[in-house]
């Protein structure tokens, strides 16, 4: 299934805190967004992308349906979790095999896991030249059959018709691909990041010249950060998840400074960059598979750490590059015209409408 003209799109987030819905049309590479709406889960519905609470998940999105008027539409469906496995791997080049089953053979030959078990689908990332014959570099991503069960279950006793099952990274990825823009600038002629900071995760996501070239999800999130706050403030979760967005700038703060301001700010601080080594990991792995392009020259952020104020600036300080919130992306039309503030909590959702 390839980009082309859609309607009645119903593009369904399960994220392991919120059920995300995006009903919109895809007219070739654009996509005209109707109705934007979530709800949100209760604590181990869902974790780590794995369904634990069937019939909560179930009713909260019948729910969330109902009360915003969507009807039936096929559904495009996307999630993340740590159970997911991806690989790049390299396969002869012949047109008259099937590259899927050689892909997935490739792939089976690294995994101490029963493939029965798994769902694989790999796209093709570039052609290469391996001791002077032709190859395909691809990236293969399993997903555990279960898992998929789960969701396929979920959305046919929703009243939806199941079409495609996505992961994060790939909507992240198909999204940028066609779309070459963050912010109003390109990404064609650039090594970027998309850093993702999630309640209970990270998802980093790099593209070299426009492409996608590899993602990894880390199992680290706000969550971590809030019950840091909470402990060493002495107040609860939700104060902590509030108090760190009070922070003026998490630049201008100190070790010395010993004021609840400043000792707020310097658990903040302590705590990020606990996960920028986590991510320095991913940037590093990637600079050794991609001589000649090691720098990472843009990183862009989103999740509510890319709210606290001067966030960007201690980011790209780390990381001695230029880092920047998410603000807009292109080949949206949005509704009533005008991009909503909350857009960037709808990305995955839009993401999975695309097809390659």
């Amino acid at each position: 299934m390839t980009n082309a003209n859609m309607k009645n799109i119903v593009a369904v987030d399960f994220d392991n805190s919120a059920i995300k819905v995006v009903v919109g049309d895809m007219i070739k590479n654009e996509i005209s967004i109707k109705k934007l709406c979530q709800t949100s889960l209760p604590e181990n519905v869902i974790i780590d992308g794995k369904i634990m609470n069937q019939a909560i998940v179930e009713d909260s999105l019948k729910e969330l349906l109902k009360t915003n008027a969507i009807k039936n539409g096929h559904c495009f469906a996307t999630f993340e979790s740590s159970n997911i496995i991806s690989r790049e791997v390299i396969v002869p080049s012949n047109q008259n095999a099937n590259f899927q089953e050689m892909a997935k053979y490739e792939m089976a030959q690294f995994l101490p896991v029963e493939m029965s078990n798994y769902i694989v689908q790999s796209k093709k990332i570039k052609e290469v030249e391996v001791d002077q014959k032709p190859f395909i570099e691809a990236l293969s991503t399993a997903i555990p059959k279960a898992i998929v069960d789960q969701y396929f279950q979920v959305i046919q006793n929703s009243g939806l018709k199941p079409a495609v099952l996505d992961t994060y990274s790939n909507s992240i990825a198909k999204l940028f691909e066609v779309q070459g823009r963050i912010n109003e600038e390109t990404i064609a002629d650039k090594v970027v990041a998309v850093v993702e900071f999630a309640y209970d995760s990270m998802l980093v996501v790099i593209f070299q010249n426009g492409q996608f070239k590899l993602s990894r999800l880390i199992v680290r999130g706000i969550k971590e950060l809030d019950a840091n706050i909470s402990r060493f403030m002495g107040v609860t979760i939700e104060d902590a998840s509030k108090l760190k967005m009070s922070i003026k700038n998490i630049m201008d703060y100190s070790a010395e400074k010993m004021d609840d301001e400043a000792r707020m700010a310097n658990v903040t601080r302590s705590t990020l960059e606990a996960w920028f080594e986590e991510i320095e990991k991913v940037f590093r792995y990637y600079a050794s598979r991609n001589k000649g392009h090691e720098q990472i020259d843009n990183i862009f952020i989103s999740g509510s750490i890319a709210d606290i104020n001067g966030a960007d600036e201690f980011i790209g300080a780390y990381f001695r590059t230029k880092a920047k919130k998410m603000e807009s992306i292109n080949g949206i039309l949005w509704p009533d015209k005008e991009q909503p503030k909350d857009f960037a909590e709808y990305l995955h959702a839009i993401g999975a409408m695309y097809r390659r």
